[in-house]
Parts: C-alpha cells; sequence; structure tokens
C-alpha cells in the first residue's frame, strides 16, 4: 500500500525546485531565455511547499 504523508509530498516539491534551480544554472550561459522559466518553474514549486507548510501550521491548532 502506498502511503505519502503531507511532509514527504512537500519534500518532493522541494527536490524538483532545486532540480529545476540546477537545469536553470546548467542552461544559463547558452539558453539565455529557457533559464528565466526553469528558474520561475522552481520558484512555484518551492511557493507550494512553503504554502502547504503554512496550511499544516493552522491545521495543528
Amino acid at each position: 500500500m502506498w502511503f505519502v504523508t503531507k511532509f514527504t509530498r512537500w519534500s518532493q516539491e522541494r527536490q524538483l525546485a532545486q532540480t529545476y534551480r540546477s537545469y536553470a544554472i546548467a542552461v544559463g550561459d547558452t539558453h539565455p531565455r529557457t533559464a528565466p522559466i526553469l528558474r520561475w518553474i522552481a520558484e512555484s514549486y518551492n511557493s507550494d511547499a512553503y504554502k502547504e507548510d503554512n496550511w499544516a501550521e493552522l491545521e495543528d491548532y
């Protein structure tokens, strides 16, 4: 049976954010239009994780 806790999911989002940040760094010099898009995707994942963390804290009360 597959069981995913809320914290596991958010850590996956943070890992995805780090992956896309790494991609942005890797292609920054050769693909200057692609790098900002990859950074935006990374920030989107990071923002989602942050919002979910805050929501989880509110649910605990």
